[in-house]
């Protein structure tokens, strides 16, 4: 009995070894997709069973279908009829009840062929008629077109855009689109994962870092929640207003003056006096200068009354939140060490906005907030001076990307070659104002993806009037094309 024992256990192990090891990878999502697929899977009003295996399958039109009316039914908390319509090769019922709800078509034979690869032209065009089907709030088109634009077909082409900029689908290498390529089961799932945001209770985050030249002016967005990090130059007061007016901002919950520098806080009066403001954050220091009463003045006319935060106070933007880290005093002699230093968070992103804070204020937070520091993306502080960021303290922060807001041909020889050069010794990523003009960032919660919309600013040398993505959307992980 035990040698028949022991033959069978060494049998099962000699079958076991013979197993080739990707046969168990392919029940597994890949690295880069595992954090999406999980979060799909614990979603508890979201059923997509079926491809939960073999993640580097290819999708098919039949299991788009089933995809498609499982996040019907979690945009709008029904199931769509199977209706009358029939196929010559279906009777799916997820295939005929997506047919019905106007998400998908057949062929002109009858036949739907739902064992066929789906394209990503075709996914983008989908999920574009999912979201019309389902009422669902999207944002329209914008400007940033991809590299192969030209091969994308005359019928795709404002799907793909639209699903671009709702942050469902993204380029691969040189910001390519590669519209008839496919599509694995875990990169639709990651597509699903990004779209399921488009509902409204958790929607992406994107960061405006606005081209105002030699001065600092971040938008930041959630959903309809809004927040302002400063505003740039009294020169600037039209760019802000018209950009905040572009991307449908009527009112900021927060209004963050981060210290009187009136590169700064130069267009903050008339933000004030163009929208509504729920609340106002800015350092206990005043500063003598026409800029600043101008601001305060329009403060008052409101009735404003600015909250002075004390570090690590915590405060809610949405499903994301952001914390104060400095200044964690009040009686600086540099006012640029008052600036108010924040950590904004999304998922697993985080980004660190430094304001103008030098070396002392620094220091103060590797001593208090050593432990919350690290951070995906790094506002740099003070347009990139040399009297900040020092490597003690962009160790902590360790971040991946990093944004330089600077005018372009500055007098200030900004920013420092100093600076510069700690940064690429770290490998991070480097985006800047001054030569890029407006930078957005999107964060869906696990990545972040970065364009470049030009402003066109009139101070600034030359003009820009394209508006274009940059080389390639950037993501940490790096994951294939979705």
């Amino acid at each position: 009995m035990r040698k028949s024992l022991l033959i069978t256990m060494l049998l099962l192990i000699s079958i076991t070894l013979c197993i080739p090891t990707n046969a168990y990878a392919a029940a597994q999502p890949s690295n880069w997709a595992e954090p999406y697929v999980e979060a799909v899977i614990t979603e508890p009003e979201l059923e997509v069973n079926r491809l939960l295996d073999d993640y580097q399958n290819r999708i098919t039109r039949g299991e788009f279908a089933y995809l498609a009316v499982a996040l019907y039914n979690y945009y709008t908390g029904t199931t769509p009829e199977a209706g009358q319509a029939r196929f010559t090769d279906t009777s799916d019922p997820y295939v005929l009840a997506a047919k019905n709800a106007g998400i998908v078509s057949g062929y002109e034979d009858g036949s739907y062929r739902p064992s066929s690869e789906i394209r990503r032209d075709e996914l983008a065009t989908l999920f574009v008629n999912l979201f019309k089907a389902s009422k669902i709030k999207f944002q329209p088109a914008d400007a940033n077109r991809f590299t192969d634009d030209a091969v994308i077909q005359s019928w795709a082409k404002s799907s793909v855009y639209i699903a671009k900029t709702n942050g469902v689908v993204s380029g691969v290498g040189a910001n390519n689109y590669d519209p008839a390529g496919t599509a694995t089961r875990e990169e639709a799932l990651i597509m699903l994962y990004k779209a399921m945001r488009l509902r409204g209770d958790n929607p992406i985050l994107e960061v405006h870092f606005i081209d105002v030249g030699q001065g600092d002016a971040a938008l930041i967005k959630k959903g309809d929640k809004a927040m302002l990090i400063d505003g740039g130059t009294p020169f600037s007061d039209a760019v802000i207003v018209n950009y905040l007016k572009a991307k449908g901002v009527t009112r900021l919950d927060y209004l963050i003056a981060t210290h009187p520098h009136v590169d700064h806080i130069g267009a903050l009066d008339s933000v004030v006096k163009a929208f509504d403001v729920s609340n106002v954050i800015m350092p206990n220091v005043i500063e003598d200068t026409p800029t600043f009463l101008s601001f305060t003045s329009a403060l008052s006319t409101k009735r404003i009354m600015p909250k002075v935060p004390a570090a690590g106070t915590s405060y809610e933007l949405g499903k994301s939140s952001f914390m104060v880290l400095a200044p964690n005093n009040g009686s600086y002699i540099n006012m640029n060490n008052h600036s108010i230093v924040l950590k904004l968070s999304d998922g697993v992103n985080d980004f660190l906005f430094t304001s103008d804070a030098v070396t002392l204020s620094e220091n103060e937070m590797l001593q208090s907030f050593r432990d919350l520091l690290n951070a995906e993306v790094l506002k740099v502080a003070h347009h990139g001076s040399e009297d900040t960021s020092s490597q003690n303290f962009l160790n902590a922060v360790s971040p991946k990307y990093a944004l330089i807001s600077v005018g372009k041909g500055n007098d200030y020889g900004l920013p420092h070659q100093t600076v510069l050069n700690r940064l690429a010794s770290m490998n991070v990523k480097l985006y800047r104002t001054d030569l890029l003009s407006t930078v957005i960032a999107k964060s869906d919660g696990i990545s972040i993806t970065f364009d470049k919309v030009p402003t066109a600013a009139a101070w600034l040398p030359g003009t820009r009037t394209a508006s274009t993505s940059l080389s390639a959307p950037v993501s940490a992980p790096v994951a294939p094309p979705t």
